[in-house]
């Protein structure tokens, strides 16, 4: 996972797509603007973001995951199943790494992956969890 590469664009969509992808905020809005033919690019969906990362050349698959536990009860879950994982939480993306027993997290308010034990995150319930894979 990469550290987020902020343009103007520093919304949370925007953001997971540059740390997993490697590229500007702006270059993720612009791609999400393409998708959604919006032009402010705020708030998305979890489609237009898969979608997005289709058009980067990621796959995207679906985790499914016990509903309503936290993202520590996930992350516990997921323990020996490494790569890059998408969460949504509360109006919120986050990008996830696992990787053995590193497991990091990077979103709009951390910039940078950091060791998910820092996070104040882990309490959070999740919604939605997927997978993503570079093709």
């Amino acid at each position: 996972m990469n550290r987020i590469l902020f343009g103007k664009n520093e919304f949370c969509g925007p953001s997971v797509l540059s740390a997993i992808c490697g590229i500007s905020t702006d270059e993720a809005a612009a791609v999400l603007s393409s998708i959604t033919g919006r032009n402010k690019v705020a708030g998305i969906y979890i489609r237009e973001l898969k979608s997005a990362f289709n058009q980067l050349g990621y796959n995207c698959v679906d985790v499914l995951l016990p509903r309503g536990t936290s993202l520590f009860a996930s992350l516990f879950t997921l323990h020996g199943k490494d790569g890059q994982y998408i969460f949504t939480i509360p109006g919120h993306f986050i990008a996830i790494e696992l990787n053995g027993n590193h497991k990091y997290i990077c979103d709009n308010h951390t910039k940078e992956p950091i060791n998910v034990g820092a996070s104040a995150r882990l309490s959070m319930r999740v919604q939605h969890v997927f997978k993503v894979v570079k093709r």
